[in-house]
């Protein structure tokens, strides 16, 4: 892999963000903000979560600061 990879096998990193779905996913600025979170899967059912977070990202990196 080419980016870092975190496991938390103790659940603690779980617990501190409040997850209670599986998967989540998190959006985080350039300050390490979060700022966007998406809960389950992305493209369940019809949803268009991975359309939506992708243009989410988009509007992310265009931020000056």
């Amino acid at each position: 892999m080419k980016y870092p990879i975190a496991v938390d096998s103790s659940g603690k990193t779980w617990q501190a963000w409040d997850n209670r779905y599986w998967p989540s996913v998190y959006l985080i600025d350039k300050k390490g903000d979060v700022r966007y979170r998406w809960d389950g899967e992305l493209n369940w059912k019809e949803t268009k979560g991975e359309k939506i977070m992708r243009k989410r990202i988009e509007e992310l990196l265009a931020e000056k600061k």
